[in-house]
């Protein structure tokens, strides 16, 4: 990037003398005539240039708050869905947890994620990890819900869940960080 930025800006420098060389040493402006009279061909010429401009800078505005509003949706919606899983991790921090709870909370946060796969597929953004959000949400899943005998989470379990759930939020994160860099 360092080096991009170097380039441009040795580039413009160039540019730049060498325009200063030509206006300086080649005296380009000395044979300029000036007049007082307008053609209407330079009326016409003037309004279409400043239609034309206004309408590019219009419709480039637009489609970059559109496309912002895309990616802030999105990002909210993944915001949602962290929220989900902090709050799907504080619940298993419970030592007696009925089987339904954990359905009903595993349920909502893939409720979320298709959500946010559903809306990613309407924005046409390729190339985001949403698959990848889907297979550790089954993981979590089996884990959580195959429970042995009294429903009592060991600590080596409750490790592994710990770990999903680290591995979903670094999902997350990277879908975030996809998406801003579209």
């Amino acid at each position: 990037m360092k080096i991009k930025n170097l380039l441009i800006w040795s580039i413009i420098v160039i540019m730049l003398s060498g325009f200063i060389y030509h206006l300086c040493i080649m005296k380009w402006f000395c044979s300029i005539q000036y007049t007082n009279e307008i053609s209407p061909v330079e009326i016409i010429n003037l309004f279409s240039t400043a239609i034309i401009a206004i309408w590019l800078g219009l419709s480039i505005s637009k489609r970059l708050t559109e496309q912002r509003f895309i990616k802030e949706f999105i990002i909210s919606d993944i915001y949602k869905i962290e929220d989900n899983i902090i709050a799907f991790e504080r619940l298993l921090l419970v030592e007696r947890l009925e089987l339904e709870t954990i359905f009903n909370s595993l349920n909502v946060l893939r409720n979320k994620i298709d959500i946010l796969k559903k809306t990613v597929a309407y924005a046409k953004i390729t190339g985001l990890p949403i698959e990848d959000l889907i297979s550790e949400h089954r993981n979590l899943y089996f884990i959580t819900t195959n429970l042995e005998g009294d429903m009592l989470y060991t600590s080596e379990k409750r490790t592994e869940i710990s770990m999903i759930i680290k591995k979903i939020t670094l999902h997350l994160r990277k879908v975030i960080c996809t998406v801003n860099k579209k």
